[in-house]
């Protein structure tokens, strides 16, 4: 959604999370023990960098919500 915003020319506010493996078509299910945790982190890395070159290319502002929350002393 992040990167058809972008191309579509609007400003992006984004809260977590940013990205995650949630599988591909051919993943035996279940995902987290039939693929291996490097091939999914290859893949985070791999459609971070394309998201990133997208807003780079957009022109648009990207934020990044997070909601911290603090213990009360």
């Amino acid at each position: 959604m992040i990167v058809a915003s972008m191309r579509a020319g609007k400003h992006v506010i984004c809260e977590k999370p940013f990205t995650g493996y949630f599988g591909r078509s051919d993943d035996r299910e279940p995902i987290g023990r039939h693929v291996a945790k490097s091939v999914m982190y290859e893949r985070v890395v791999q459609e971070m960098d394309s998201t990133r070159e997208a807003i780079r290319a957009s022109g648009r502002l990207f934020m990044y919500a997070e909601d911290w929350s603090m213990p009360r002393p």
